[in-house]
This record gives C-alpha cells, structure tokens and sequence, in this order.
C-alpha cells in the first residue's frame, strides 16, 4: 500500500477546509457512502463528522483533541483520502465515524502563531522549532541535574566556594554534554570554560559579581548567537538568581527553581498576536486571560484548549484538575512548558470551567452523543483517538478488583488492537493506567479505546514537520497499522463473534 500524493503542506484552518472540500469530492469516498453531520463548538465552529460505510458494527476515529496537534489532524485527513486504498477495510463490515478535528478553537489561536511562515519555508522553520523545542528540554534535564547535585548537600553549609564546586560538578554530568553536543547553541562550552575559570572565594557578593560580569562579556562577545544569548539569559534567571543566592544566605535547602525563565521554542513566536480566522471575539477573550494571568508570550503556539480553555483530554468527572482548580494550587505543565501554570486558564488548559459543578465541554459532549448512541445499540467496536507526539500507545484500562472480568475482557480486546498497531508502528503500549482523562474514562466502560501519539519526533505543533521523512514515516506506516486493525476486526467480526459478545 502506498500514499497517494501525499502534501507536506502548512496546515491551517484555511488548508484544512480545502482538503475536506477535496475529500467531501472524492468518487472514490462516494462509492463506499460517505456523508456527512456538522455540529457547532461554543464559539461557532464547524465540528464535522464524516460517516463512511453500511456495516452493523462502528469504529470511531478522533483528531485534533488538542489545539496544538496538528500532526493528528493531518493524518486523520491523510486516513480520510487514503481509505479507498486500505485493502482490509470493508464498509459492508464497519462504519467509520470520523472526526478530523474535535477542536477547531483551539485548533485555529494554535496554527495562527505561524500564519505568516511560507509553505516553502515551512520545514525550515520547523526544524528550528525543533532545535529550540529540545534544548529546552536539554535545559531543563541539567537544570534537574543541578538540583540533585544540591540535594546531597543537604545539612550541610554551602560556602561560596561549595557552591562553585557544585555547579561545576554539574558540567561534568551526562545532562551538560548532551545539551553541548545539541546543533542548537554551539558555543555553550564557553559557559562551562568561564565557570570552570573561576577560582576559590569566601565572599558570595564578590563571586556573584564575577559570574555576573562574566556572563554579560558572554553575550556581548556572542550577540549573533540568538539562541545562545537566550539560554545564558536563563541560566541568570535560574541559575544564578537573587532568589537563590538569599537561600544559600539563609542556609537553607537549596533547589533551583525550574519553572522560571524564557524558554526558546516560546521566543520564537513571542512577537506573534493571538488571531483567529473565524472569530475575532474568540481571541480577544484569550489575549486578555493570557494579560490577566502574565502567560508567557508566545506560549499560544502550543494552545491546547477550546476557547473556553477547557483540556478535552483532561476534561472528565476524576481529573484531578478539578480539585486543583477548586484549591487554587500551583502546578505546572510538563517540559519544556513547565514554566506555564497548568489547570487554569491558559495554553494548557483546564479540566472543566466550574470544579464544585463539573460540565462536559461541548465537542466532548458532541462526541459522547455520537458513541453513546453506538454503545446502545450495540454497535461499538472501539475508537482510535489521536494525539501529537510520543510514538506510544495509551490503551490499558483501570484496573479495578471489584471487577476483575471486566477488566480482563476490557484488556484482553484492547491488547489485540494494540498489538496489530505495534505490528507495523513499533508504537509502544504505555505500561500506566489511569481514570483522570476522557479516553481513560470510556476505557473502562467499552473496549478498543486506544490513544495514539503519532510522531516520536517530539514538539507541537510544528517541529515533527522539520523532518519530511519522519511526517512519511508516521503517515505510511499508521495507514499500514489501521488497515491492521480492520483486518483484526474483520476477523472478529467474521470468524470469532466471541468476543464482540456483550
């Protein structure tokens, strides 16, 4: 099986629409009766629903869950054009529900940060995305390295010259040397040629001022060097901040703090407006909550949300979100976004808009309809939800004593869809099991909910594009993996109706 012109295109709202109109056309999807259902999300987008097929029994596939993924509407789009070529799938077997993109609030704010990138440019561009996307993670691994060094000094008085000692000991780690064999800033060994220059000191004032001075003849000799300048301009904030020198002062437990300062992949799209295609209101809502609460700018790019800042992965009943927004607590986002406060109102987003009062956010509830109406019926197979990045597979459901039969029946199905998708993407099955996120919470009412991360080259929204080999990559072979599927399916389906047996 091979892709049919596939496009390595920019992918926006407005390029969106086209390749649905191109698809909507499509003879091919005709013939095996295609039509289609448009619901609205609060703020009046389009939610289509493309129904294919004529058979007793519905699979449902689902991208675009977060803003910022655009990698899963593509393949969902890319799966739409390539269906007529998948040899397994037969329509007189399974319906397709299909649903390209649940989120095109998010969706919209999220791929308007790099409106003004041309397509030519847009691989490019990508990469660089890619490069600042995983030095910030680099950063923040020695940064973590850095801490553990400190931890063992716990109890223990750190002198001026401890201190210097352990930093330095931290530019002898495993972390510091990938983060200098990183492309992305080359001369960061003269970070650690300038540390490693200092000698003994008693007097933290006078050392500090050294490191200070030090590092602005640093930026200065390497002012060309973008990324460079910005990473020692963190490495100030955190590293050698006033905060942490008071704690050394104080004599108390030292721990750098890893959420503070800029981060690259952020400053690239810090000049960058939050827009909307469709619906002006929608953005002026977000810039505002993004001024309220001082997010970092640029941090849009990675928008998961709705418009109501609602998570749709985070968003169900268990969430822990919902206790952490009704406490007011801090918690951060994972890397490299850890410097952006998660469960509110922002980028990442929050579990439900009221926590003594949980909703469903609309497009959940759209998709709800649509599987429970399945589910009643008797007609449901499963659903293949998918994600961005992370080249794994979530599909193991909570495991509960007080039904073990269920949860065997529950696993036994979905580690047979699993394991037809690994065949022919090496995606990994995800050993954890939770209830917190919406796919988790059908999982353990329904078999064959699995939630796929698409590309192993991490960083939404754009970097997996930085590479044209890896997009054919994740596209041919996650084509080659659903066809799998259907053939497991079919197989049930025809041959072993046991274990579709409610």
């Amino acid at each position: 099986m091979e892709l049919n012109n596939t496009k390595y295109q920019k992918l926006d709202l407005k390029t969106y629409k086209k390749r649905i109109d191109e698809i909507e056309h499509d003879y091919r999807l005709h013939e095996l009766g295609i039509r289609k259902n448009v619901y609205l999300s609060e703020y009046c987008y389009p939610i289509n629903e493309y129904v294919i097929g004529n058979g007793k029994k519905d699979l449902f596939i689902v991208g675009g869950t977060h803003g910022s993924e655009i990698i899963s509407v593509d393949f969902v789009l890319q799966l739409l054009k390539n269906l007529p070529n998948l040899k397994d799938y037969d329509p007189n077997l399974i319906t397709l529900h299909v649903i390209p993109l649940q989120n095109p609030e998010g969706f919209d704010i999220s791929t308007n940060t790099f409106s003004d990138i041309s397509d030519e440019d847009f691989n490019k561009e990508s990469y660089d995305y890619y490069l600042r996307y995983r030095t910030d993670n680099l950063i923040n691994r020695f940064f973590g390295e850095v801490n553990n060094n400190f931890k063992k000094l716990e109890g223990k008085t750190i002198t001026p010259s401890v201190f210097l000692d352990t930093i330095k000991q931290s530019f002898k780690s495993n972390a510091w040397k990938q983060l200098c064999d990183s492309r992305a800033i080359p001369k960061l060994k003269e970070l650690e040629k300038f540390i490693f220059s200092l000698g003994e000191y008693d007097n933290y004032s006078i050392l500090m001022q050294d490191i200070r001075l030090g590092l602005m003849n640093l930026e200065h000799a390497y002012k060309d060097e973008l990324f460079f300048k910005s990473t020692i301009k963190r490495f100030n904030e955190t590293l050698f901040s006033d905060e942490l020198w008071q704690k050394i002062k104080d004599n108390v437990l030292v721990e750098i703090d890893q959420n503070s300062g800029t981060r690259l992949h952020q400053e690239k799209f810090q000049d960058k407006k939050i827009q909307s295609s469709v619906n002006p209101l929608l953005a002026n809502n977000i810039e505002q909550r993004f001024i309220q609460l001082d997010i970092p700018k640029g941090s849009h790019i990675k928008f998961d949300p709705n418009g109501d800042f609602i998570n749709l992965n985070l968003n169900a009943p268990n969430n822990q979100g919902n206790e952490i927004l009704k406490n007011n607590k801090k918690v951060y986002g994972n890397e490299p976004s850890n410097n952006i406060l998660a469960y509110i109102d922002g980028p990442i987003g929050k579990s439900t808009i009221d926590p003594d009062n949980f909703t469903f956010a609309n497009e959940n509830m759209i998709l709800m309809q649509i599987m429970n109406s399945s589910i009643v019926q008797n007609r449901f197979l499963g659903s293949l939800l998918y994600h961005g990045t992370g080249g794994v597979i979530y599909s193991k459901p909570m495991h509960t004593k007080e039904n073990d039969s269920k949860y065997s029946e529950l696993k036994e199905y979905n580690d047979l869809l699993t394991e037809a998708y690994y065949h022919k993407t090496g995606y990994g099955q995800v050993s954890g099991a939770t209830n917190t996120g919406f796919g988790d919470m059908y999982r353990n009412l329904v078999p064959g909910i699995l939630l796929v991360e698409l590309s192993k080259m991490g960083g939404n929204p754009i970097a997996p594009y930085g590479d044209i080999s890896n997009i054919d990559r994740v596209i041919q072979t996650n084509l080659e993996a659903v066809n799998e599927v259907f053939k497991v399916l079919n197989e049930k389906i025809i041959n072993k109706n046991e274990i579709l047996r409610r």
